[in-house]
């Protein structure tokens, strides 16, 4: 198959420190979307942020390991994805501007703040 493809693997741990990567785990994305950026949401779910061609409108679907997809809304100008604790709720998508929303209900709400970089500690 031609188009954008998403694989995840776990992080094989040996008390605690990284061995290696598990098995490849290939999720459908929709092949008319372009892939911005993934995180992982929980063991079990992947985030994803995509767009359009020719839209500035981000998309964020989870994926289930093996299991459905679900969409939770768009940002408009979505650059990147970050995973949290909290599941959906520790998910946030920084703009092109620098804006950062995390997920509200059936929606995305702005933090109120900008910034040029945003990672996940462990």
């Amino acid at each position: 198959d031609l188009g954008p493809r998403l694989f995840v693997a776990g992080i094989v741990r040996a008390g605690g420190v990284p061995t290696q990567l598990g098995p490849l785990v290939s999720l459908s994305i929709a092949q008319s979307s372009a892939p911005l950026d993934a995180t992982w949401v929980d063991d079990n779910r992947v985030a994803t942020l995509s767009v359009l061609a020719g839209d500035d409108v981000s998309t964020v679907t989870v994926y289930e390991i093996g299991g459905p997809s679900n969409t939770i809304g768009s940002v408009a100008g979505g650059a990147a994805i970050v995973g949290g604790n909290g599941g959906d709720d520790g998910l946030r998508v920084v703009t092109t501007d620098g804006a950062i929303y995390r997920s509200r209900g059936n929606g995305w709400a702005e933090l109120g703040t900008t910034v040029t970089f945003i990672a996940t500690q462990q």
